[in-house]
């Protein structure tokens, strides 16, 4: 029986010893990634994306409500809810300044 529990006795040795020299090392830190800075020539809200020549805002909004009506039959609520989604991209080609624009709107009015 001891010629059995021989073999398990090692490797349970050996991987608590790994685990124990691998907990010892310096656990690795990601590099920090940079900033976004701002692009104030082409207006309020842009930034530089890293790494690019590429300005770019993101925006929105959200809106929700109660729409009340009076009907024949009594009055009636529903709940109203929509919002808005817009990214504006530019930066400067050799042909001249592209900008690339996208609004989506969802909900009801």
């Amino acid at each position: 029986m001891s010629g059995k529990i021989l073999p398990y006795g090692l490797a349970l040795g050996l991987t608590l010893d790994m685990t124990l020299q691998a907990s010892a090392l310096e656990p690795v830190r990601p590099e920090p990634q940079q900033a976004a800075k701002p692009c104030p020539r082409h207006g309020a809200g842009f930034i530089r994306i890293p790494g690019s020549e590429t300005c770019i805002r993101v925006g929105g909004r959200a809106r929700t409500g109660l729409d009340l009506r009076s009907g024949e039959d009594g009055s009636a609520a529903r709940p109203v809810a929509g919002g808005r989604l817009s990214v504006d991209t530019r930066t400067e080609s050799d042909y001249g300044p592209v900008r690339t624009y996208v609004r989506i709107d969802a909900g009801r009015r």
